[in-house]
């Protein structure tokens, strides 16, 4: 049967990111507790694995398959890390982190075995709010608030994902020091906008 190729303008993303993992059926479950994902297609090959699937997160797409033997795709598992990041924009990063956590337990981790590397960002010392706002996030995320370099109300939210991954049972927490504003080979909307964008990756072992 002949299919026609949609123009540009009748695509919703032009580049769509294409994960390759050792339990793909597993890896969406995880993607639908952890992040809200919404699967919108599978299809399997005779043996059962899964050849291609899509999600959908927000207003994004996401295709994935099993890791196959011939097929050049080799998962994170056998490569032993991962080169792809993804930048995952919520409405909530709270309740992601929480999500996040609950659905790795759901799937069989345990809170002494997960850890955490908490990527560069802007430092409690150059990140300045309204006092409003610091009491705000305080509220919803304890640990946040901070005095900044300049002595004014400010953010440190890693410190607060931090707290919250503690009060989760998670210990193994890492912080890259590194402030974005602070350091030129980064990436930083407060230092010079518009800018690029940094990201993160979850996997599981």
């Amino acid at each position: 049967m002949a299919t026609s190729a949609k123009s540009m303008s009748q695509v919703s993303q032009a580049a769509v990111s294409y994960l390759a993992v050792r339990d793909a059926s597993a890896a969406i479950e995880f993607y639908k507790k952890a992040f809200g994902a919404i699967e919108t297609l599978r299809l399997t090959d005779p043996s059962g694995k899964i050849a291609h699937a899509e999600i959908s997160i927000g207003n994004s797409s996401i295709y994935l398959a099993e890791e196959m033997p011939g097929w050049q795709n080799p998962s994170p598992d056998t490569l032993g890390g991962s080169a792809v990041t993804i930048v995952l924009n919520v409405a909530d990063v709270d309740s992601v982190v929480r999500q996040a956590v609950e659905a790795m337990l759901s799937l069989g981790a345990h809170e002494p075995d997960i850890s955490v590397l908490l990527g560069p960002a802007v430092s409690g010392r150059n990140y300045e709010v309204p006092a409003a706002m610091a009491d705000e996030v305080e509220a919803a995320l304890p640990g946040s608030r901070t005095t900044t370099s300049r002595g004014t109300p400010g953010l440190d939210l890693r410190a607060g994902i931090a707290c919250q991954l503690k009060a989760l049972g998670v210990s193994a927490i890492d912080i890259d020091p590194r402030c974005t504003v602070e350091d030129v080979n980064l990436f930083s909307h407060r230092r010079g906008a518009p800018t690029g964008r940094l990201a993160s990756v979850v996997w599981m072992e």
